[in-house]
């Protein structure tokens, strides 16, 4: 009983060593809506639970809404760095000015616009990898938008895992 619990304890330790910790930083552009914040949480959640399920060690920064400084190189890096983080996954969300409205409801969303985010190695700190796409405006963000917010959320933890895994194919 007491081999099999000390390689229970080895295992675990084996398996915990190799994984990374990562802060995920969540921007918003400035005239976003403010009913944005409740999407750029959905992707927030969906991007956590997807690394956490890729057994990485998985933090947040508080959301910055009215963001002026996602273009510097260094956004978020030196709040990652206090957290002793691996890799900074950084997401800035362009959003729509005005509330959108449900056609059967009054329930309202924002609409996502763009979506920029990058991967940056906290120590060195050098940007490994990083994407941008647009958002079209599909009958799916129209009629499920929080839905819409977690397919993109699973394309960037996707992408974001590859870079940080040395699998990012030659991109920067």
């Amino acid at each position: 009983m007491r081999a099999f619990f000390s390689m229970l304890c080895f295992l675990f330790l084996l398996g915990s060593a190799s994984a990374s910790t990562v802060t995920v930083s969540m921007a918003q552009n400035k005239n976003a809506p403010a009913i944005a914040v409740e999407m750029t949480r959905v992707i927030e959640d969906q991007i956590m639970n997807d690394y956490f399920a890729s057994g990485e060690i998985v933090s947040n920064m508080e959301i910055v809404e009215n963001c002026s400084s996602f273009d510097n190189p260094m956004f978020s890096v030196k709040e990652a760095s206090h957290g002793m983080s691996d890799f900074l996954l950084a997401v800035f969300l362009e959003y729509g000015p005005d509330e959108k409205k449900f056609t059967d409801s009054e329930a309202t969303y924002a609409e996502l616009k763009e979506v920029n985010w990058r991967v940056v190695d906290v120590r060195s700190p050098q940007v490994l990898g990083s994407g941008y796409f647009k958002v079209s405006n599909s009958r799916v963000q129209e009629q499920n938008p929080y839905e819409c917010a977690r397919i993109i959320a699973g394309l960037i933890s996707k992408e974001g895992l590859k870079i940080q895994n040395g699998d990012n194919g030659g991109n920067k």
